[in-house]
């Protein structure tokens, strides 16, 4: 199918049957018109499943030539920016996963090589995915600037000859849960491989977690390390290094903590960091995979809070950097009050939180509601009404995340 991504299997060396044990490589010749799909703009048909949220497409470049997933001639409608891109030559040659969001990644760049095959994911039903003829590339050189100004972190974790990073990036369309620039740690195709990722806050673990680029208290992001060699625990020396702190602010610190030895490294002053693990201290992670298990989707690794498999804190205290951002969650006495006919309620964020607000009164009947929404770090205000209402005491709950805060307000006609 035009589009469509293959998995490929060689196997060889059957004792006893010369047909599969021709020597390799093996070379695919190509032959015949390209696709170039219909009115020059090529569709891929990709499609999205409500149930489990199994919006992974395998599909591959149907051109001839090179194209780029980072420039204007896609069509993108309910598609997370993410790629991701099995190389066989990765992770010393094991194979691993590797990714590129349009800012950073793994991959280096957005350039898919003809017939390349990759993953992307939808994320919302009726999802396009389409690319003009015209994003055909050939020869010349790439350039690449979307990103140059994003603020990133990217951690190597090696071990042996094994190897696998880790990135994590400040945006400003970027979410403490999910987003569009977020790369999920899929389980690799191969026995052995470094399990190393951070755990987004809804416990998911990353290999790219993308996260606002403005928050006013600090954020602690717990780093999992470990591995297997051939299904059993990866053991040994790990060393961890972190070769790009990309446009970090300087008021920014950003600093390590070894759980298991009490380390504190701050990754400005320091290079590298070297621990062990052994069988008893390494930890694998399991997978699952989403959806119904019907539709085809790689292995997303998962994740408690609770198990203790973060070996790492990765902490990022903003200090300064931010002056118009609380440090604190709270609520403002609503002003005015007593009033007549309308207040204003007032909450301040230092991260990004989901907020609802319920107005009850005396007798704890809701009258009033304002719906729980995501709102960004900062401070926010709230009008409220009364007009109808008649005059008397009324209390706000104000739901920030799982905390309330209960306001008392007085109604003066």
């Amino acid at each position: 199918v035009p589009g469509r991504g293959l998995f490929v299997y060689v196997f060889g060396d059957i004792i006893g049957n010369a047909t599969y044990s021709n020597p390799l490589p093996l070379t695919l010749d190509i032959t015949g018109t390209e696709e170039e799909g219909t009115g020059g703009e090529f569709d891929f048909g990709v499609t999205y499943t409500t149930s489990g949220d199994t919006g992974w497409n395998l599909i591959g470049n149907p051109f001839g030539a090179t194209i780029d997933w980072d420039n204007a001639n896609w069509t993108k409608t309910n598609i997370e920016q993410t790629i991701y891109v099995w190389d066989n030559t990765a992770n010393g040659g094991n194979g691993d996963y590797l990714l590129w969001n349009g800012v950073t990644g793994s991959l280096g760049s957005g350039l898919l090589p003809p017939f390349q095959g990759f993953w992307t994911k939808a994320n919302a039903a009726n999802p396009v995915l389409k690319i003009n003829k015209a994003g055909k590339t050939s020869g010349g050189v790439f350039y690449k600037i979307m990103g140059d100004d994003i603020p990133q972190i990217v951690l190597l974790l090696e071990v042996d000859s094994l190897e696998a990073n880790t990135t994590v990036m400040f945006h400003p369309l970027s979410s403490l849960k999910h987003d569009t620039f977020d790369g999920y740690k899929l389980k690799p195709l191969s026995d052995t491989f470094v399990d190393f990722g951070s755990v987004r806050f809804d416990n998911k673990i990353m290999t790219i977690n993308s996260l606002p680029d403005r928050f006013g208290k600090i954020l602690e992001i717990p780093i999992i390390t470990g591995g297997q060699v051939k299904e059993q625990p990866l053991t040994g020396e790990f060393r961890m290094t972190w070769p790009k702190l990309g446009d970090i602010p300087g008021g920014w610190t950003c600093e390590l903590t070894d759980r298991v030895t009490g380390a504190v490294i701050n990754l400005r002053t320091e290079i590298q960091y070297y621990f062990s693990d052994d069988a008893t201290g390494s930890k694998i992670v399991k997978a699952v995979v989403p959806g119904d298990g019907n539709t085809l989707s790689p292995r997303i690794q998962s994740h408690s809070r609770s198990t203790g498999r973060e070996r790492f804190i990765l902490r990022i205290d903003p200090g300064d950097s931010f002056p118009e951002i609380p440090r604190v969650y709270s609520v403002e006495p609503n002003y005015p009050n007593p009033f007549n006919p309308a207040t204003t309620i007032q909450f301040n964020l230092p991260l990004e939180s989901t907020v609802g607000i319920h107005i009850y009164d005396l007798l704890g009947r809701e009258i009033a509601e304002f719906k729980p929404r995501k709102y960004a770090a900062g401070s926010h205000k709230i009008k409220w009404e009364a007009s109808t209402i008649s005059s008397g005491i009324y209390f706000a709950q104000v739901r920030i995340n799982e905390t309330n805060y209960i306001q008392k307000m007085t109604v003066i006609k």
